[in-house]
């Protein structure tokens, strides 16, 4: 599923119109980039939930030369799937 195809359905569901589906979606997605940015957790109860991460860095021994070798801070984010919408997925739950 593409954006356009998110976009038609939001719309189709909500009845907007596709414009205002595509610039709330917009919207939504600058909020969204600038809070995981930002360091916040994102959680949409039911669904799932967004953290960023970092990694500190390190240092790890490489088992072919000896050397130690410095492995740099990393971000990411993890994302957590919902307790109820794993049951959804795997048919435990209607």
């Amino acid at each position: 599923m593409r954006t356009n195809d998110i976009i038609r359905d939001v719309a189709k569901e909500s009845g907007q119109t596709i414009i205002a589906t595509k610039q709330f979606y917009e919207a939504f997605c600058d909020v969204l980039e600038k809070k995981i940015l930002n360091g916040d957790e994102v959680a949409f109860r039911g669904l799932f939930m967004i953290k960023p991460n970092v990694t500190q860095p390190r240092e790890v021994k490489c088992h072919f030369d000896g050397k130690v070798h410095k492995i740099p801070e990393r971000k990411s984010v993890t994302f957590k799937m919902s307790p109820l919408l794993k049951k959804k997925l795997i048919g435990t739950e209607v």
